[in-house]
């Protein structure tokens, strides 16, 4: 990310946050080009990259311990295999 502390969308300051003037009330300067490259969208809420980031990890991971469920609970089960190909193929 090229701006971790500084928000998209806000009302000026040193990074770019306000509490009294949420993103969308006036004196609303322009909002970021590029949201993908900020943390931040408003300074309390994630960006969508940051979201999909998170989504992303948290995702990989719960795979990843299903996939080792499975394996301990059947590791010689004959639909081992074509399970383990499911869990890896994108929906």
């Amino acid at each position: 990310f090229k701006e971790t502390l500084k928000a998209c969308c806000g009302t000026g300051g040193l990074y770019d946050y306000n509490l009294s003037r949420a993103c969308g009330y006036p004196p609303l300067r322009q909002c970021c080009n590029d949201p993908s490259s900020y943390m931040r969208w408003d300074g309390t809420h994630y960006t969508e990259a940051v979201n999909r980031l998170i989504a992303n990890v948290v995702f990989e991971e719960l795979m990843n311990s299903i996939n080792h469920s499975l394996n301990n609970l059947c590791p010689f089960h004959v639909m081992g295999p074509i399970i383990e190909v499911l869990l890896r193929t994108p929906a």
